[in-house]
């Protein structure tokens, strides 16, 4: 059955394969206590674990299962899968703790209370989506409500009509007078309820629903206690899965009737209760250069030490500022102490920084403009009107609504700015914690950190190359009117492949297909070649972050399209070559080592360059034993799990130390260039070294990692510019359409979103 689905000329196949995977997860809800279902992932209540720094939410354990087509036919792919639920409270000390407001109970906020302007988008993307209900009066009938979003008003300020009559009523009157409760929170919005009218609810009214899908992103705090909960290690996640393949709600098992699946049984199906065996090819990791003469080998798991490793090229900074927005949660002495942790480190690494600087704390309701007016002005006094390279801001914590606000000026003005929370700055005697955060800075400010040898040209014959990637964000659920943001980024040094530049874009609500990408890599192309003696590239190879396997037929048809009239309109008569790739990291492929062997002894002059530091040339080093037994770094899988026509393969181009790793899954949608698959491989797992901000290799290649960091940061460029045409708007300015800002001229050749 699954070898005639499969079959090349099946134009439906995925249709079928969609229904069999239906099939597969129906007895699954039938037999389980209670069962939700996401996606192709199901959940049930029979193991539910607290979360401890998000009170508000439990964990849901369940699993993944879904069919692929594989070089050995049809297989299914079975996964652990976690899920956040929330848990029954009040939606006023949900929001106290999860936005920070530090109120113990809801009746404990003061009367007066109310938030920022800057923080209703927080407030906003929290509340939106979630399932609630209200109980102030025993007449009101409990029923789930889903919450759409917020009032523009205060509860204090909101009148409507009674129910077919002209009678005009206050929040505050109406709940008075019909269930005698004074509302105490009259200076918040209430919650906008889905409904064929507008409803609205006030807040201190409402709970959460339990046992309910915890809508949205997750913010890093919740993200962080989810991970600690669920990062297995790869031989417990192994045995989960197994586990599941036992059970009675799992698939059919011939030789176990006791455990057979009903409806797999009618419809004749069975499955092999074993994993399958596939045999990974271990890659040559690269090597890295800094300014010394000697390489850094990376060691099994994808990482290097800095230690006393010079900068390739440091950038200037010798006009700067910290400026503390914390709060008081960190003190002056703190402060100093952090800007001459990172005067000392950037000298140490062979960065071009002053030691030098202007320190400014300011309680954190100073606005965004007087604050960096306060500090550029000063900072300008001193240069003699050169307008400062570096801005450090301390933030409260990761949470912080002033962070979009920063990065909207700091773009918009030309600032390069550098955030950092006030747990950063007191461990900022850290070694570890100074080098990341330099990485980081001296890419922001035009210097180059390292270089991967061999160099990208190597895999491509030499010839001249420019790399893409390219990435679209879209809004979070329930806001109908935000536009979708584009961004591509494109190198813009060759033979280096270490600079990149960036450009963003607005598009149509939630359209994944980039719709300005013909006129968006016209202006990269034509900066490489400026940069590059005018020269056109022989090669174009684009990698693709974000597009799901039902969008690849179109993603080719227009996207690589629009690359070749860009490549005409600037290049003619030259035509570059087309390499056209996908990266997909939400995926639920996990492979797991069958045995470790033990690594050969590493030779003396390894064994001494070990303990100063670095890694010997041409020798990979083994992780300390116990460390992990995830698949280290470099191992690439191209048989068996692949698709049986197409041209891809997983990479675990990074290691992992907790938990279990996920490896990257490569398409390669269009190849002009005739790669072999063992020169295409060993160029992917180059590129994901290339990545400036951290000294290990990362999860994907650094274009379309760059990319996904642009694409995030003009995100909060639009929310921070919807905020601000907000606030015009309550001080009586009229309407204004909301545009994505234009980065400004002084930072937008460099590397300004890292």
């Amino acid at each position: 059955m699954g070898q005639e689905i499969l079959e090349a000329n099946n134009e439906n196949y995925q249709e079928y394969v969609r229904i069999l995977g239906y099939i597969v997860r129906e007895n699954f809800g039938r037999t389980s206590l209670r069962t939700q279902q996401y996606g192709q992932s199901l959940f049930t209540n029979d193991d539910i674990q607290e979360m401890r720094n998000c009170s508000y939410l439990q964990v849901w354990k369940g699993f993944f299962q879904s069919f692929r087509p594989t070089m050995q036919g049809l297989a299914l792919n079975v996964d652990v899968s976690n899920c956040c639920f929330t848990k029954e409270r009040p939606v006023l000390d949900y929001l106290s703790e999860k936005l920070k407001w530090g109120w113990k109970g809801w009746r404990n906020i003061p009367p007066e209370f109310s938030f920022y302007d800057s923080e209703r988008d927080m407030v906003l993307n929290s509340v939106r989506n979630l399932t609630i209900f209200i109980k102030h009066s025993t007449s009101v009938e409990r029923r789930k409500m889903k919450v759409m979003g917020l009032s523009e008003e205060n509860t204090e300020n909101i009148s409507f009509n009674l129910a077919n009559t002209k009678v005009m009523k206050t929040m505050v009157a109406y709940y008075r007078e019909t269930y005698n409760y004074a509302i105490r929170l009259k200076k918040l919005p209430c919650l906008l309820i889905k409904s064929k009218v507008k409803q609205y609810i006030p807040m201190e009214l409402c709970f959460i629903q339990a046992g309910e899908k915890m809508p949205g992103k997750l913010t890093s705090l919740e993200m962080e206690g989810l991970v600690l909960l669920t990062r297995d290690k790869p031989s417990n996640r192994r045995l989960a899965i197994e586990e599941m393949m036992r059970k009675q709600h799992g698939p059919y098992d011939p030789t176990n009737l006791s455990t057979t699946n009903v409806y797999t049984h009618a419809y004749t199906l069975a499955f092999n209760q074993k994993m399958t065996e596939v045999v990974g090819r271990t890659l040559k990791r690269p090597s890295i250069k800094c300014l010394q003469d000697n390489l850094i080998e990376p060691l099994a798991d994808g990482t290097w030490v800095w230690g006393q490793n010079r900068a390739l090229e440091p950038g200037y900074i010798k006009y700067w500022g910290l400026l503390d927005f914390s709060g008081g949660a960190v003190n002056t002495d703190e402060c100093k102490d952090f800007g001459h942790s990172i005067y000392t480190r950037a000298k140490n690494m062979g960065l071009q920084l002053t030691q030098d600087y202007v320190l400014r704390q300011l309680p954190p309701e100073t606005s965004i403009t007087a604050a960096f007016t306060s500090i550029t002005s000063e900072l300008m006094a001193k240069s003699q009107g050169i307008r400062p390279q570096l801005l450090v801001v301390v933030l409260e914590n990761k949470r912080s609504p002033r962070y979009k606000d920063i990065k909207h000026y700091g773009d918009t003005n030309g600032f390069t700015t550098q955030v950092v929370t006030s747990e950063t700055v007191k461990n900022g005697h850290k070694n570890i914690t100074m080098t990341n955060l330099l990485l980081k800075v001296n890419v922001k400010c035009g210097g180059r950190n390292f270089k991967v040898l061999p160099h990208p040209s190597t895999f491509v014959c030499n010839k001249r190359c420019i790399f893409f990637g390219a990435d679209v964000t879209h809004p979070d659920a329930g806001d109908a009117d935000s536009p979708s943001l584009a961004a591509v980024v494109a190198s813009n040094d060759w033979p280096d492949t270490g600079r990149f530049l960036a450009l963003q874009s607005e598009q149509g609500h939630r359209v994944e297909i980039l719709q300005n990408l013909q006129s968006l890599a016209e202006e990269l192309m034509r900066k490489w070649s400026e940069r590059n003696n005018f020269t056109a590239p022989d090669n174009i190879i684009f990698f693709r972050d974000g597009v799901g396997e039902n969008q690849f037929k179109q993603v080719l048809r227009e996207e690589v399209d629009a690359l070749r009239k860009a490549a005409h309109s600037v290049f003619k008569p030259k035509r570059p070559k087309i390499t056209f790739a996908v990266v997909q990291k939400r995926h639920h492929t996990r492979m797991f080592l069958n045995q470790r062997p033990t690594p050969p002894p590493p030779p003396p002059q390894a064994q001494q360059q070990k303990q100063q530091g670095q890694g010997g040339r041409g020798y990979n080093r083994p992780p300390p034993p116990g460390t992990s037994t995830n698949v280290p770094s470099g191992v690439v899988v191209d048989t068996v799990i692949t698709h049986p026509r197409e041209f891809d393969f997983y990479l675990y181009s990074h290691g992992g130390n907790l938990g279990t790793s996920r490896p990257s899954h490569y398409h390669l949608l269009w190849d002009e260039n005739n790669f072999s698959i063992d020169d295409f491989e060993a160029l992917t797992l180059n590129l994901c070294y290339g990545y400036a901000r951290c000294p290990k290799a990362v999860s994907m290649v650094a274009p379309a990692y760059y990319a996904h960091l642009v694409a995030t940061r003009a995100r909060n460029l639009y929310l921070a510019e919807r905020n601000m045409r907000r606030e015009q708007m309550n001080r009586g300015a009229a309407k204004q359409p909301i545009k994505l800002p234009e980065i400004h001229s002084d930072i937008k050749a460099k590397m300004y979103w890292c």
